[in-house]
């Protein structure tokens, strides 16, 4: 049986998995992690800070592209009542739902990377 602290030990193995962490980097954060409390901890510290910050900057891209998601779908819709993208198109910006205004503005100044 599982105790509770191997319970622990898969769930904090499966987060950093979930956060993109490779099979190659989880194998280090085990090794540093049976090197016990003398240098360890602060590894797996700035580790743990790491995946945090990668995880917020991919969920930030992610809220970004739902937007644009939402805003794309708000458009096809009006398109298909209107029967044409003609209005929809010609709308201008204070014509849009309040929601989508900063969203169409952000895709007009986004550049390929």
């Amino acid at each position: 049986m599982f105790t509770d602290k191997d319970h622990e030990w898969l769930k904090a193995v499966e987060c950093l998995k979930q956060s993109g962490l490779s099979i190659r980097e989880i194998r280090k954060f085990t090794a540093m992690a049976m090197q016990g409390d003398k240098d360890s901890p602060a590894k797996r510290l700035a580790l743990f800070q790491a995946r945090r910050d990668a995880v917020k900057k991919q969920m930030n891209d992610m809220r970004q592209t739902l937007d644009i998601l939402e805003f794309k779908c708000w458009y096809y819709e009006q398109a298909i009542q209107d029967g044409t993208e003609e209005r929809v198109r010609s709308l201008s910006p204070d014509e849009f739902p309040e929601q989508y205004r900063n969203i169409r503005e952000k895709m007009k100044t986004v550049r390929p990377g």
